[in-house]
């Protein structure tokens, strides 16, 4: 800035504070108000003289006419200046004034002389901006420099309370940003915040920032060093005053604290134990911070070896992968896939049936019939080689085929019954999580070596081995399709820990349960202890019940699946195993059986076979297309057991079909998410209706290509989230091993077919999941402009555009959830199937729908009407894109699609607008 211009700038300064003091001396609050109404900019000039000035004076008498206006203000005066605020960009640039100011004039007298007053308004004035518009979260990253300079501020000035009362919660926004708690993290930092607590007394606002801090590895280690902090949060578990402190809050921090060993040892020696114990036993009113307390608690008790916990092997001595997928949920992180994928392998007699397939799958052309004539029939062989024995049902002599590394692929008996869609109308029912707090004191203290269990505990079930029935014993069995339970200890008259089988060739797993019980007693109340979850939380705590079938109550009262279980807990326990470094999670219930001598079945969720899955292609292969339906039936590939087979379904109608776009949609890629099958059976039962006017519509727009079941081998194992191999499938589509898994690798292919040999418009790609960890059902896609990669924000914000879909969906169900709907595009969701697919095929509408297990809206438990209905709501959703009154027009537009070729509502990458004319 030239002389001049300063010179005018000074000027202009002056002359507007001159204006300011006159208005400030105006008594009466409507002539004020007037005036501020008048000058909606007036809030932004303050602001940029506070940032520009060169003049500590003027920086001054602009920070207190501010201070004046949003914090000494009337709340009718008020409301009218919030009007004029501007709140993400002028909270940060308050936010950065604070060391800009410190900065320019930290040198001066005047500033010394006025500090740390000056900044004391400047915080103040940051959170009234904050509280008043309710933001979440400063939209312009804080700079280094100036989250230093905050950290200097409570190191150096924790003697000056009104500083530490408005810095407290400035601090507590920045961390919100888990970078600044990095930067913000060292010994002193802590030892001033402790003190800050202790002269301000605003706990809450200490504990919120410990807690948002403690995500931060760099900050945790510090925490769990410093004695003074564990023993202030120890001190507030035991608080019982007026003042309000959030214990789940602490308890969060506490858990975190104690997951290192300094932290845990610190912990101990300030009397953790007593502390925490006292208040889970007498914390009826707080049932989720006292499970936290709980879990916490048994970290202080001797480890326990896990028993008969061996990476579950297969018959299957195929090529082994050394790289195991994390087995975390989605909203966890993932482990990267092997970058080195393309290493030599055996191509022996084991692959000599891949290798046939993939030469004859060379030419993707057969898995198209509707746009090209082939001649190559891909049929299923299992339906070609399966005898005829009239003696069984279609459902028994495929069952006979299926191929199962395990064991012979019996069906469990609610499998044989091929049991439809049913509505439960079944509610969450808080009293199912009551905590037995009685029996958890009793256990914990049986752990910690306090009291004795007069109990002489026994295995009574052993997958691997034959153990005689005992009278006195439930019996137990898993040796089913699905099925999946390792090992179950009788620890008292009527308890058992049971132990879940992990995924086929991996450690992970440890989620998907389905086993059978017999030898029953009526009217008698059974305790279950799964003790070798893995995943930290589970919708269990929050109202979801196990799933348990009864065969005499099916065969008196054709009741099918029924929710079941009473004082349902979740939480961490003492067991460890080798190789893991995690904490194992007991799942806890209670169940009592209508009958004696009946054959129960528990489940995670509903199960659904790869032999129901087949049984209901069969009835299809032969099906009569003269009906206005074009429906084909179709091998894609063998699964990586060479024994098992992938089918693809094309679903749309026989009218001419040449530019009519395609829809890809899979499934099932998790073995343990049965509900993703229960999704896409309703989208195929839709589809297939022949009445449905919508279902009519959505063949005569798209083109329906269904892979139901991506991972047939780890259904059948009973798996939950890895492959025959070991290998999460939908953490290989980045550069998938055509051996290892070559579900993805020929799913790709036909994508890829698609895309660039046919070139045929592709509309949406839909993949769908099982969520173990919210409620409600809600879609991932793919933003460009919230991408890990920055590059790719050139492609343009989808945002809107991307929810219209959810939207559409959500119209038919209120079991959408649209907040839950993310568009994030993560650096380790790369190798995913959305983002793959997205990336490389560029088709902008390719998402992940992800599905409770617990409940949807108004707490209703899913149950598989539900689920089949959501299929249906997919279907109308698409095509509603054809009815004026329904449709879009915004959507539509956007995507540059004419009314005369809605067959085509997504224009892709590559395709010229002229396809649709």
């Amino acid at each position: 800035m030239s002389d001049k211009d300063s010179e005018g700038f000074c000027f202009q300064n002056r002359k507007l504070l001159r204006r300011l003091n006159i208005k400030d001396s105006i008594k009466d609050n409507y002539e004020v108000t007037q005036y501020i109404s008048s000058q909606p900019s007036l809030i932004n000039q303050l602001i940029h003289i506070i940032w520009d000035s060169e003049e500590v004076d003027f920086s001054n008498c602009a920070i207190n006419m501010l201070y004046s206006l949003l914090v000494l203000s009337n709340d009718e005066e008020k409301q009218v200046i919030m009007k004029t605020v501007n709140t993400s960009e002028h909270l940060n640039i308050l936010t950065h004034c604070t060391y800009n100011i410190h900065v320019k004039f930290c040198e001066l007298k005047e500033y010394r002389d006025s500090f740390p007053n000056m900044q004391t308004k400047l915080l103040h004035m940051i959170s009234t901006i904050y509280q008043v518009k309710k933001c979440r979260k400063l939209t312009i990253p804080v700079t280094e420099s100036t989250v230093r300079f905050y950290g200097i501020l409570i190191t150096s000035q924790t003697s000056h309370k009104d500083l530490m009362l408005h810095l407290l919660p400035v601090l507590k926004i920045l961390c919100l940003n888990k970078r600044n708690n990095e930067i913000l993290s060292s010994h002193s930092f802590f030892d001033s915040l402790y003190l800050s607590c202790k002269l301000t007394q605003k706990v809450s606002t200490v504990v919120f920032i410990l807690k948002l801090m403690s995500r931060s590895a760099i900050a945790l280690q510090c925490i769990a060093n410093n004695q003074k902090i564990i023993e202030l949060v120890i001190n507030l578990v035991k608080y019982n005053g007026k003042r309000i402190v959030n214990k789940r809050s602490l308890m969060t921090i506490l858990y975190r604290i104690t997951a290192t060993s300094s932290g845990l040892n610190l912990f101990v020696e300030a009397d953790g134990f007593n502390t925490l114990f006292n208040f889970f036993t007498n914390s009826d009113s707080n049932r989720l911070a006292a499970i936290k307390a709980y879990t916490i608690l048994y970290r202080t008790v001797p480890s326990l070896q896990l028993p008969q916990t061996q990476t579950r092997q297969s018959n299957y001595h195929g090529y082994e992968d050394d790289d195991e997928s994390s087995g975390e949920s989605d909203l966890e992180s993932d482990a990267s896939e092997d970058e080195n994928e393309d290493e030599d392998v055996d191509e022996g007699t084991y692959f000599l049936k891949n290798i046939s397939d993939d030469r004859e799958l060379d030419d993707m052309s057969a898995f198209f019939p509707e746009l090209i004539d082939a001649n190559q029939n891909r049929k299923l062989d299992i339906f070609e080689t399966a005898s005829e024995d009239p003696s069984l049902s279609r459902h028994e002599i495929i069952a006979h085929r299926v191929f199962n590394a395990k064991h012979l692929n019996k069906q469990a008996y609610p499998d044989t019954l091929h049991l439809n869609v049913c509505n439960e109308e079944h509610y969450l029912n808080s009293t199912t999580n009551e905590l037995p707090l009685e029996h958890l004191r009793c256990k914990l203290m049986n752990a910690k070596g306090l009291s004795e269990n007069k109990y002489k505990s026994r295995i009574v079930y052993d997958v691997d081995q034959h153990i005689p029935d005992l009278e006195q014993s439930l019996r137990f069995d898993s040796r089913f399709e699905c099925g999946n339970l390792r090992c179950v200890k009788q620890i008292g008259n009527l308890e058992y820990e049971l132990i879940l089988d992990s995924d086929t060739n991996s450690c992970n797993g440890h989620q998907w349960f389905y086993f059978q019980i017999s030898n029953t007693t009526a009217e008698t109340v059974y305790t279950f202890n799964i003790i070798n979850f893995l995943k930290i939380n589970s919708q269990y705590n929050y109202g979801m019940q196990p799933l348990m079938f009864s065969v005499k109550d099916y065969a008196m009262q054709g009741n099918g699946w029924r929710r079941s279980g009473e004082n349902i807990v979740y939480y961490g326990n003492n067991y460890t195993d080798i190789g893991c470094a995690k904490q194992y999670r007991t799942l806890s219930f209670c169940t009592t059986f209508k009958y004696s001598n009946d054959i129960i079945y528990l489940a995670y969720h509903y199960p659904y076979t790869y032999t129901r899955l087949l049984t209901l292609i069969s009835s299809l292969t032969n099906y009569d297309n003269s009906n206005g339906i074009f429906l084909k039936v179709a091998k894609l590939c063998n699964t990586a057991s060479c024994k098992n087979e992938l089918p693809l379904l094309t679903i749309t109608a026989s009218s001419p079909v040449n530019r009519r776009p395609l829809i890809f949609i899979t499934s099932r890629v998790h073995p343990g998410e049965t509900n993703s099958s229960w999704i896409v059976e309703g989208i195929i039962n839709f589809l297939l209706n022949k009445e449905n006017e919508q279902a009519r519509r959505a063949r005569e727009l798209f083109i329906f290509k269904i892979i139901p079941m991506l991972n047939p081998d780890g259904v059948i194992m009973g798996n939950t989230r890895s492959g025959l191999n070991g290998n999460d499938l939908n953490r290989c589509w980045l550069k998938p091993h055509r051996y290892k898994c070559p579900e993805i690798y020929f799913t790709k292919k036909l994508l890829e077919y698609a895309k660039n040999v046919l070139r045929q418009p592709i509309s949406l790609y839909l993949d769908i999941h099982g969520h173990s960890r919210k409620k409600f059902f809600f879609f991932y896609g793919c933003n460009p402009t919230m991408s890990w990669n920055k590059s790719d924000a050139e492609y343009g914000d989808a945002q809107d555009i991307l929810k219209v879909f959810p939207q559409m969906i959500h119209g038919f169900t209120p079991h959408v959830h649209m907040n839950y709907c993310k568009y994030k595009i993560q650096k380790a969701k790369e190798s995913t199937g959305r983002v793959v697919v997205w990336r490389e095929f560029g088709i902008p509408y390719s998402y992940t729908l992800e599905c409770s297990y617990c409940a949807g809206a108004e707490q209703q438990a899913m149950d598989t009407k539900i689920l089949s209905d959501i299929g249906a709501s997919i279907v109308n959703a698409l095509a509603s894109f054809a009815d004026k009154s329904i449709g879009n027009t915004k959507f539509m537009s956007t995507l540059g699609v004419d009314e005369s070729c809605l067959h085509s509502f997504v224009i892709t990458s590559g395709e010229k607008r002229e396809n649709c004319a």
